[in-house]
């Protein structure tokens, strides 16, 4: 295939919609549409030179991943062996743990099943996986694997048919997927597939069915850039996404790879700014992710415009650094003819580094590993799951317990005490609940307590919660409900007095039939995650475990306003950590939190003890 400058701008563009996402999230909030644009560009050029080397007679297994390995692991390797010298003097024990992970999964090729696997309430924030990138380019080589195997066998008359019966396969298992399981549709390979054959599709058609045209060329840009245009606008809504709408700038790349002699095409993208961001791309998408997520771990929180703009800027220099002294070498200068073999050993020493980081459990002789731990607590899920894992009970099954394993993995049910035991009262929903459960069941131990959460408020209006508490409702057995959300993010965006008017029918539902509910407002969300509580100082970190009043996210609305039945009690949580100027995540030495908003056992154990003291004959 003869080299298009237009294809690099069309690079340029993707790649410039995926940076501005990444660092200004609220501002180009639908710029994910640039992995889109990058797929279908992949499938559109490797599918055009597999299938010109096949009609050629000159197509061989060897040479096609020799050049992907020529194409990938330069840049890749150069930016897996940074990320691990950075993390190795800059991260604790278990985040250097989990880079190692990171590292290992990204270097097979696999780190869109590792994240798809990680999905949950629990997860890491996106923003501190450092590799979380990776999962495109894990879902490209995976679909190299087989196609072209699949190209080579395939009769020519058979092999535009084909892919297109593919792509619509793909495309409709990943408007299924997307219904039920967002995260599947987003990170596994068949619900993905679609989008790279998107691109292969136009090659094959080019080459079997296509003749060119300026006018029809300059008519395919224009739509081309429309489909962009709307789906900037059309994917801005979470809830979009696994729609038809995510057909948008799949149509709207292959349109523009189409029109390669329109006025678009040679006067927009062929322009040499274009051009050059283009040949830096695939470092650029390396590079500028890693540097966000260490500014997120080093500020422990969203990095200040301050800080992301300088990491932009640096990542465009290091890309450009990349691409003329690791990339082109390789390529195009002294090393082109050097063995494929041979660049793979770098490869397997950062492989190999990797897996002994994972697997020593972060390196725990490391200086950064070593830094000591201020106030004992749990931080991170894990401690807290295991706990719940080894202190907790599936709920007896019951009508309401049938409703709630309906609802799949995303819904969990626990009790205090084995069965038979029948719970007498019932926390509901989400995990700002479920951190409440392991202090109020040691606190009562003599109550069967039980536990479920689900997405979203625990409101009636919530149709993930609509079956349960209907079921709850009809239990006698049930003497009461405990009601706990995230609710100041939850809230966000939501009319106030449609959601106090939901929450006093939530009340009312459950009071009709005498049943006792407590409404329990939120913990205060802190602007730092507990590590830094935890820890003493650290390299670009320092020790902090109180905020100002002003500085933690409270409720936005008062949900006291509600409580006017005789059978409702509300419990106001943040005024146990939180005095009249600050608040506190740490008490006495001991760390209250296992994230910026989440309870661990020490502090589930201390809200209880409180409540205990403050209601002694809370579960009656």
């Amino acid at each position: 295939m003869s080299y298009r400058a237009d294809v690099d701008g069309l690079r340029a563009v993707a790649v410039l919609l995926v940076v501005l996402y990444h660092g200004y999230p609220a501002e180009f909030n639908a710029g994910q549409i640039g992995v889109d644009i990058f797929f279908v560009i992949s499938g559109y050029l490797i599918t055009g030179l597999v299938v010109d080397g096949i009609a050629q007679d000159r197509f061989l297994f060897s040479d096609f991943y020799a050049r992907r390995i020529r194409r990938i692991f330069p840049a890749l390797v150069t930016v897996l062996f940074f990320s691990l010298v950075l993390g190795w003097f800059t991260l604790l024990r278990f985040d250097f743990e989990q880079l190692g992970r990171q590292v290992l999964a990204g270097s097979l090729f696999a780190a869109n099943f590792l994240y798809w696997s990680d999905v949950g309430y629990f997860d890491a924030a996106a923003e501190k996986k450092i590799l979380l990138h990776l999962w495109s380019l894990g879902v490209e080589e995976q679909f190299y694997i087989f196609f072209p195997i699949l190209l080579v066998f395939l009769r020519k008359e058979f092999r535009l048919r084909s892919v297109a019966i593919l792509f619509v396969v793909s495309f409709a298992l990943y408007l299924g997927e997307g219904s039920s399981s967002p995260s599947s549709a987003f990170y596994l390979p068949h619900t993905r597939f679609w989008q790279i054959l998107g691109g292969a599709l136009l090659a094959v058609w080019q080459r079997e069915r296509s003749s060119s045209s300026s006018i029809g060329d300059n008519i395919a840009a224009l739509g081309g850039l429309g489909f962009l245009a709307l789906s900037l606008y059309g994917l801005r809504q979470p809830g979009e996404f696994a729609s038809y709408v995510s057909m948008f700038p799949v149509a709207g790349a292959m349109l523009l790879l189409y029109g390669r002699s329109s006025w678009v095409n040679s006067a927009l993208l062929s322009r040499r700014p274009m051009v050059f961001i283009g040949k830096i791309s695939f470092p650029l998408y390396l590079w500028h992710w890693v540097l966000l997520s260490f500014c997120h771990i080093f500020e422990d929180s969203k990095p200040f415009i301050e800080v992301r703009n300088p990491a932009l800027i640096l990542s465009f220099f290091l890309a450009w650094a990349t691409y003329v002294w690791v990339e082109k070498p390789v390529r195009f200068g002294r090393w082109k003819g050097s063995s494929s073999l041979l660049l793979l050993w770098p490869f397997f020493a950062v492989l190999a580094a990797s897996g002994y980081i994972y697997l020593s459990g972060g390196v725990p002789w490391r200086a950064a590993a070593q830094i000591s731990q201020l106030n004992q607590g749990d931080v991170g899920q894990q401690e807290f799951l295991v706990y719940l894992k080894d202190h907790a009970y599936p709920c007896t099954e019951r009508g309401w317990v049938a409703a709630v394993n309906e609802k799949g993995v995303s819904s969990r049910c626990a009790q205090s005490h084995p069965g038979p035991a029948i719970p007498s009262y019932v926390l509901l929903g989400d995990s700002h609940a479920e951190h409440l459960f392991p202090g109020l069941a040691q606190q009562h131990a003599e109550t069967t307590l039980a536990y479920t959460t689900r997405e979203g408020l625990p409101l009636i209006s919530n149709q993930g919660f609509t079956e349960v508490f209907q079921a709850i409702r009809a239990d006698y057995s049930v003497k009461g409900v405990l009601l706990s959300a995230h609710w100041a993010s939850k809230l966000q965006g939501m009319d106030s007095q449609a959601f106090y008017a939901d929450l006093q029918a939530t009340l009312a539902f459950f009071t009709s039939q005498g049943k006792v509910v407590y409404l329990l407002d939120d913990v205060p969300i802190f602007p730092f995650n507990a590590e830094r509580c935890a820890y003493a100082d650290r390299i670009f970190i320092s020790n902090m475990c109180t905020a100002d009043v002003g500085a933690v996210t409270h409720t936005p609305w008062a949900l006291s306003k509600v409580v006017e039945a005789p059978l409702v009690t509300y419990f106001n949580l943040e005024k146990y950590l939180c005095g009249k100027d600050d608040c506190r995540m740490a008490l006495e030495g001991q760390l209250l939190y296992r994230d910026r908003n989440h309870l661990n056992i020490n502090g589930s154990r201390y809200i209880a003890q409180a409540l205990q003291r403050e209601y002694p004959n809370l579960f009656p």
